[in-house]
């Protein structure tokens, strides 16, 4: 069985895709980074700029396309 692994950070975005073996180990199928910078511009506001959300959405959309 094949698993992806999304670890959504303020800087990065990471994937990781696996596949479990039958002797309960993982055989990495996938591994990427995309850079995102939410915190650019207003994270210690508590705010995710627009210009930044739009990197988080468009690196989403294409970590998805992977995962497919």
């Amino acid at each position: 069985m094949k698993h992806a692994i999304l670890d959504l950070g303020t800087n990065t975005f990471l994937l990781l895709i696996v596949e479990a073996e039958s002797d309960l180990t993982f055989k990495i199928l996938h591994q990427s980074k995309r850079v995102v910078k939410l915190g650019q511009g207003g994270i210690g506001k508590n705010h995710i700029q627009k210009p930044a959300f739009k990197r988080g959405v468009q690196a989403l959309l294409s970590l998805q396309k992977t995962i497919q």
